[in-house]
């Protein structure tokens, strides 16, 4: 048996009289996903999660497609569900999106003012203020 193997059988010994249930393993309720229409990224993550938050990030100073993953997956996600983005950079545009499929009035989209620490600061306000809501509705 490997060190780390024995510390471990060693520390759930010890624990397993005071928390009972601090090594029981739960079952994760599946979540609906919505596929993202990429056969290899589907395969990979099984889809964009419903009711959670989804980051899209990527280098500045690549052309990675970052923005045309995300108006895909908000076009998608979009024709029958309501969905929120929150815009750390203020960089999404509304006309090419609408362009592309997606449906503005399904979208709360909120701005966040420019691409300094205000405006992340703000996103996780916003994240924070979504989440909050989500879990009040359930």
């Amino acid at each position: 048996m490997s060190a780390l193997a024995t510390i471990r059988t060693q520390v759930e010994a010890r624990l397993t009289g005071r928390m009972p249930t601090a090594f029981v393993q739960h079952q994760r309720a599946p979540r609906h996903t919505l596929p993202t229409g990429i056969d290899d990224m589907d395969r990979q993550i099984g889809g964009i999660p419903f009711g959670a938050l989804t980051e899209l990030v990527a280098a500045s100073w690549t052309s990675s497609g970052q923005k045309s993953l995300q108006t895909l997956l908000l076009a998608r996600a979009t024709q029958e569900h309501v969905c929120a983005l929150i815009d750390a950079t203020d960089s999404f545009d509304p006309k090419s999106a609408h362009a592309l499929g997606v449906s503005l009035c399904r979208l709360l989209w909120v701005r966040c003012s420019g691409r300094d620490m205000k405006g992340l600061e703000q996103a996780f306000q916003c994240a924070d203020l979504l989440l909050q809501a989500s879990s009040d509705s359930d």
